[in-house]
């Protein structure tokens, strides 16, 4: 009995040491980060400095954050229009606490890093015990690779974690001895809606082991059928009210960053072998190339030790991984999974292949965990050299990680102007006023996402938006634009800046509207300044006055609002908070309340539905014009495309079916057909296979006439 006490009481002291020592590499490596968060004066980039507005809109949403309200759970998703929202509701909450500084909003990088560690440490208890995790931990804590997402602001560092967690969860459920509990059902499916809703991008990592636990489910197996179906309905559950809300940007967006993207940026085509050995390319340099060879010579060392004892038999393999087989087959088929999964995804960078990276490390610590047990263990005649080499192998694992930091830090010294131009803009405006400030052209160091963060802290209200991509951008920017910034000097062969925006840099300086408020210099040479329109020269156009009849063209079809989404998309450049809304819908409901059967009135309201992602208000609007101008076709078009958008593709069909027998119109009975599959009626495909591309057809031949 005595025996059993103390053995208890060793394993409670093993675990209590064995948790300290990974709270101690988390407080080691967080210490760096803040060290070097604290040291460096970087300003975040394009995808950091959208990732911290993100983080701050959705902390005003929830009203942990100055400036902001509560606009309802709608208002709420409505943020996060193209990328989920639960790493921005971490995220700004962290703000709230911490601080709107770049490198205070950073703690959110440390918590999903203690994730992250959290999550191999259980992986690595679970495949071979707390030595090997440990080992594991420490080498993911020092990962080249995994450091530099947390001296980064981008998604990549919550993805990591989450989706890590995912596996390791799912794969305690699959565990065909001790898994097939319903808690660990529910408990999987919280991590898998967790990893969701952070990006897109997990379902690279999480898709390979569902498919495997549906699998288990066909065949007989621990899990259930019903535990299935609630794994699935937390997942779903969770994911459905943003997905079902933003869907149609999220096609738009992922279409984007994924496929339009990687032919804009030259990315290897996916058939090529650039694109099989991009990644194998990267990973060494990610992780540490002496990690990796040691790593690599552990395993090679196991494996002909293995050989030497049982031969060439299915012995080997369970020598090798022999603590838990099951999960040691579990991590590195889901890998090569999610490998696989990573590479045929058009659009290549470096940081999309790190959310598997922890489970590369785990596997190659199992290398070391060979050659530190042949050194230490097994051959003591070896530890005195073992010893004399701690101290150099030391530095040539954790040398990767202080060499990415001080290359990033070597920013630390420089200038940036960017604090300096928002003050400067406060100054020009009232305290309260909501302005937006347009950036021509956009840099890496100073653009219209950095600008924005730094316009909102501390509940500021300035907004930057950039404009200058097209030729047509000069007239309005003239006519309605109060606050300009333009850049002088060397403006550098890396920042693609295109004709237009010389064009539009020179219409404003031309133009005698603005005069030059302030100038700043730049770090690499050359200026900033600061133009703002004359108080002489109000602004020609009213453009909340010109909102009702830009919306009346859309009575004109595929035409009309091409014509409307093309001035519409430069005037929220122009005005960033959308002001021109308010004021436009303000005016249409009261000559509503005036006139119920006011045409133009139902056209401005239903076009700002529309911008506002509200398809069951525009559906009313467009419904009642529908009865108004029975001759045209395009209400019912428009009705159907919102319902469709809302997710009712039974009401899309009927009122499509309706309009394509009264009107005839190719547009309207192809989408009959595709509103008819969307409802379940399979059938139709047959002839969406013929309306469709003609609807299309017709499209953009009306597009083409009107241009």
């Amino acid at each position: 009995m005595e025996r059993i006490i103390s053995s208890s009481r060793n394993e409670q002291k093993s675990k209590v040491v064995f948790w300290g020592l990974i709270i101690l590499i988390w407080l080691v490596s967080t210490f760096l980060d803040r060290n070097w968060w604290l040291n460096s004066n970087q300003i975040p980039s394009w995808d950091p400095a959208d990732y911290l507005n993100s983080a701050m809109s959705n902390g005003r949403a929830l009203t942990v954050l100055p400036g902001g309200e509560w606009e309802g759970f709608r208002g709420l998703i409505n943020h996060s229009s193209k990328i989920p929202p639960l790493a921005s509701f971490v995220n700004g909450t962290i703000i709230a606490l911490a601080g709107d500084a770049p490198y205070k909003a950073a703690w959110s990088l440390s918590l999903w890093h203690a994730l992250l560690i959290y999550s191999v440490a259980g992986i690595g208890i679970k495949l071979k015990g707390r030595y090997f995790a440990l080992l594991s931990v420490l080498f993911v804590a020092i990962a080249p690779a995994l450091a530099s997402l947390r001296l980064n602001y981008v998604l990549e560092m919550p993805v990591c974690a989450s989706s890590t967690l995912a596996l390791w969860l799912l794969g305690n459920w699959a565990d065909p001895i001790k898994g097939g509990n319903r808690n660990q059902a529910i408990i999987a499916g919280i991590s898998c809606s967790i990893a969701l809703l952070i990006k897109q991008s997990s379902l690279l990592v999480i898709v390979p082991p569902i498919m495997w636990l549906t699998f288990m489910v066909i065949k007989p197996s621990k899990i259930k059928l019903k535990d299935f179906f609630i794994f699935f309905v937390i997942i779903i559950g969770s994911v459905l009210p943003w997905l079902k809300h933003n869907w149609i940007t999220v096609i738009s967006g992922t279409n984007r960053a994924v496929i339009a993207s990687a032919a804009i940026e030259g990315d290897p085509l996916i058939s090529s072998i650039d694109n099989w050995l991009y990644y194998a390319k990267v990973i060494p340099q990610q992780i540490g190339l002496f990690f990796l060879l040691i790593g690599l010579t552990g395993l090679i060392y196991a494996y002909l030790q293995s050989m030497k004892k049982y031969g060439k038999s299915n012995l080997i393999s369970i020598y090798i991984f022999k603590s838990d087989y099951f999960f040691w087959n579990w991590l590195i088929l889901n890998s090569i999974a999610c490998w696989l999964l990573t590479t045929l995804v058009p659009n290549k960078d470096p940081r999309y292949i790190t959310p598997l990276l922890p489970y590369i490390i785990i596997f190659l610590s199992l290398g070391w965990f060979f050659i530190l047990e042949f050194v230490l263990v097994k051959n003591n005649k070896y530890k005195f050299l073992a010893n004399i080499l701690l101290i150099p192998a030391i530095y040539l694992v954790t040398n990767p990680l202080f060499q990415a930091m001080r290359v990033s830090v070597t920013n630390s010294d420089r200038e940036w102007q960017i604090s300096n131009i928002i003050k400067e803009v406060s100054l020009l405006i009232s305290s309260t006023e909501k302005e937006t400030l347009v950036v021509v052209p956009s840099f890496a160091e100073l653009n219209q996402h950095n600008l924005s963060y730094y316009g909102r802290r501390n509940g500021g209200n300035i907004l930057a938006r950039q404009l200058g991509r097209h030729i047509t951008d000069i007239e309005p920017c003239l006519n309605r634009c109060n606050l300009v910034l333009l850049a002088e000097g060397d403006l550098g062969d890396d920042n693609s800046v295109r004709e237009s925006a010389y064009k539009l840099d020179k219409a404003i300086r031309d133009s005698k509207i603005f005069y030059k408020a302030k100038e700043f210099e730049r770090v690499r040479g050359g200026t900033y300044s600061l133009w703002m329109r004359k108080s002489n020269y109000k602004n020609k156009s009213n453009f909340a006055n010109e909102f009702a009849t830009l919306a009346k063209g859309m009575e004109n079809g595929p035409a009309g609002v091409k014509n409307v989404f093309d001035v519409i998309a430069v005037e929220h450049m122009i005005d960033g908070h959308r002001k021109y809304q308010k004021v436009a819908k303000l005016e249409a409901l009261k000559n509503l309340k005036e006139n119920p059967k006011t045409i133009n009135s139902r056209w401005t309201l239903g076009l700002i539905a529309i911008l506002e992602n509200k398809p069951k208000e525009a559906d009313i609007h467009f419904a009642a014009l529908e009865q108004e101008l029975i001759n045209n076709p395009w209400p019912s078009a428009y009705r159907t495309i919102v319902n469709i958008a809302g997710w009712n593709p039974l009401k899309a069909s009927y009122i499509a079916n309706k309009a394509s027998l009264k009107h005839n119109n190719y547009v309207l009975i192809g989408l009959k057909d595709a509103s008819e599959i969307l409802s379940g009626k399979v059938w139709s495909i047959k002839s969406a296979y013929i309306s469709i591309p003609k609807a299309i057809e017709y499209i953009n031949k009306i597009s083409k006439e009107s241009n």
